[in-house]
């Protein structure tokens, strides 16, 4: 049976914050030999509503690495991506689902207000900042995404977890 095994974005897993229409791979299992991909179908869904965004159709190629799909992406969207394959004897079942999640891709998009404990006055003199603010969610999150940066100068804590590091649910 020829299927899809995994798919990459960017050669990432599931990755956020793509700044840009991102590169698509995958790789092929099967339990025959010397398997060869003839065809790719590619499809690129927008998660939340269910509509479809890109249709590669059948592309008759055997490439499976850096995969472009044209296509223009909206800001902090996450998209689901499925890849469906065929050989010379068996077309595969459509993948897993994989997603991505781009950033903003337009520098106009940034609306947010910068935050500094410091003035104008002080900024080339400055001991660090520490800034807080307690949050509180009136209904139940399935998912945020947060839009930082500091060029890799900061720590980042939601209610006094460090994002990014594993905990459990609460």
């Amino acid at each position: 049976m020829l299927k899809v095994k995994e798919i990459r974005i960017n050669n990432l897993k599931n990755p956020s914050g793509v700044p840009e229409c991102p590169y698509f791979s995958w790789i092929l299992e099967s339990d025959r030999k010397n398997v060869m991909q003839r065809a790719y179908r590619l499809q690129i869904t927008e998660a939340l509503s269910g509509r479809n965004c890109y249709d590669s159709g059948w592309v008759n190629s055997a490439e499976s690495t850096y995969v472009k799909a044209e296509v223009s992406f909206r800001s902090q969207t996450k998209y689901d991506v499925q890849v469906q394959v065929r050989d010379d004897r068996e077309e595969s079942l459509p993948s897993g689902k994989s997603y991505f999640v781009t950033g903003i891709l337009a520098t106009e998009e940034w609306s947010a207000d910068f935050i500094s404990a410091e003035s104008e006055k002080d900024s080339g003199n400055s001991k660090g900042t520490y800034v807080r603010k307690q949050i509180c969610a009136r209904e139940e999150i399935e998912s945020a995404y947060a839009c930082t940066t500091a060029l890799g100068l900061y720590h980042f804590y939601i209610n006094g977890r460090k994002v990014g590091e594993c905990c459990s649910a609460d």
